[in-house]
C-alpha cells in the first residue's frame, strides 16, 4: 500500500503522547557506507542523499540475521519504509524484535534526582524519562573527555547504563528530525542538571530527538521507554494493516491485521486505538502536534473527500478493533448499519471462532 502518511520519516508510538486535549475538530547502486554518522557538531539529521545510502545496508543487515520477509526501502516523501517480501494471513507474526534499549525511571539515583528538579524549573521542558533515556544512549566520544578536566564526566557514566557499540550504531540510524541547533529548552535542562559541561550538547539534542521519534513506551509504572530497530521504520496509518503488542519478556511483536500481500507497505497505528474513532481532523492535527507530519492514509483522505466516517467496535472475543464506513446521513444510514452488523461483525466473529478452535 502506497501513501499512508505524508510524513518526511517513519516514527513510533508512544501512546502517554497521544491525547487530543485542546485539538478542534476539524482543522546508482551506491557503495554501503558506515551506518553511525560523523561525530561532528555541524552533521546532524539525515537528508534523502543519506537515506538513500543507508538503505542497502541495513537490507543486507537484515539478510544476515535471516530477516527475509520484508525490506526496507526509499520513499520520497516519507524517507524509509518497509514493505513485504510475501503475504501474511491474518493474525499471522511478522515482526519479533528485542529492544536496542530500556531505560527507565532511576528514584535515587542523584544525576536522575538532580534531572528532575531541573526539568521542574524549565518551562516547555518534557518529562525527565526523556532526557534520562537520551543521556543514558550515548557513546563515550559524545562525553567531554575527562582528560579537559571535567571530573563530572566520570561521575555521571557511573550513574548510567552502558549501551554496547553495536546497540549505538543502530540507534544511530533510526530517523530523527534534522537539527537546526540546540534548543533554548534542552541547554536550560542541561545547565540546570550540571550537564552542559559534561556532554556534548548537540549529540545529546540528536539522541533526544531519536527518542522522541521512535520510543515506544514500555512501562507506566515506573515510566520506562524501548527502542526497537526494524518497527522504528514502519509507517503510520489510521487503518493499518499491522498491530503492535510488548510483551514482559521484552518484546515486541507485530502481527497482521488483515491479508496482506507482497509488496504492500507494513504500517502500524501511533495513536492508541481510542484516537482512531476520531474525526479525521482531530487525529491529523494530533500527529502534527505530536509526530511532525499531515497523515495521507487511504482512511484519511476517504473521510476528506466522501464525510463517510470510519465506526469502530471491539470484537468481544479477541478484542481487536472492527472496522466499518458509516455515510454521513439519511436513511441509507440505517440501512448500511444493518447490513455491516450482519456480514462484517457476525463474519469477524465467526472467523475468529473457527480460528481459536484451530480449524
Amino acid at each position: 500500500m502506497k501513501g499512508e502518511s505524508d510524513s518526511p520519516r517513519s516514527t513510533s508510538p508512544l501512546l502517554e503522547h497521544d491525547d487530543a486535549e485542546g485539538v478542534e475538530g476539524e482543522p546508482e547502486q551506491v557503495e554501503p557506507e558506515p551506518l553511525r554518522p560523523p561525530l561532528t557538531d555541524h552533521s546532524f539529521g539525515f537528508d534523502d542523499a543519506t537515506l538513500k545510502r543507508s538503505v542497502p545496508l541495513l537490507n543486507a543487515a537484515l539478510e544476515s540475521e535471516n530477516t527475509t520477509a520484508f525490506t526496507i526501502e526509499f520513499h520520497p516523501r516519507k524517507g524509509r519504509i518497509v514493505r513485504s517480501r510475501r503475504e501474511f494471513r491474518p493474525m499471522e507474526q511478522v515482526v519479533t524484535e528485542r529492544p536496542l534499549a530500556i531505560v527507565g525511571e532511576a528514584e535515587g539515583n542523584v544525576e536522575y534526582v538532580r534531572l528532575v528538579e531541573a526539568c521542574a524549573q524549565v518551562d516547555g521542558s518534557l518529562e525527565p524519562s526523556w532526557y534520562w533515556a537520551a543521556v543514558n544512549s550515548l557513546s563515550p566520544e559524545e562525553f567531554v573527555s575527562t582528560e579537559e578536566g571535567h571530573a563530572g564526566v566520570k561521575a555521571l557514566r557511573s550513574c548510567l547504563q552502558r549501551l554496547s557499540a553495536e546497540e549505538y550504531d543502530l540507534i544511530s540510524v533510526l530517523d530523527h528530525p534534522v537539527m537546526v541547533g540546540l534548543s533554548d529548552v534542552t541547554m536550560a535542562v542541561l545547565t540546570l542538571a550540571g550537564w552542559i559541561d559534561v556532554v556534548r550538547p548537540l549529540h545529546f539534542e540528536r539522541m533526544l530527538k531519536i527518542w522522541t521519534t521512535n520510543a515506544f513506551l514500555y512501562s507506566h509504572e515506573p515510566t520506562a521507554l524501548a527502542l526497537y530497530f526494524i518497527p522504528s521504520f514502519f509507517s503510520h496509518s489510521c487503518y493499518p494493516n499491522c498491530e503492535w503488542e510488548l510483551g514482559p519478556d521484552g518484546l515486541v511483536r507485530l502481527r497482521a491485521k488483515m491479508h496482506i500481500d507482497e509488496d504492500d507497505e507494513l504500517s502500524f497505528n501511533y495513536l492508541d486505538d481510542a484516537m482512531l474513532v476520531r474525526p479525521v481532523g482531530v487525529r491529523r492535527e494530533v500527529l502534527r502536534r505530536r509526530r511532525g507530519f499531515q497523515c495521507m492514509c487511504d482512511r484519511c483522505m476517504h473521510e476528506e473527500y466522501t464525510g463517510e466516517m470510519l465506526q469502530g467496535l471491539c470484537c468481544p472475543s479477541c478484542g481487536r478493533a472492527i472496522f466499518f464506513y458509516m455515510p454521513p446521513k439519511g436513511w441509507l444510514r440505517k440501512l448500511r448499519l444493518a447490513v455491516t452488523v450482519i456480514l462484517v461483525i457476525f463474519g469477524h466473529l465467526i472467523y475468529c471462532a473457527v480460528v481459536s478452535a484451530g480449524y
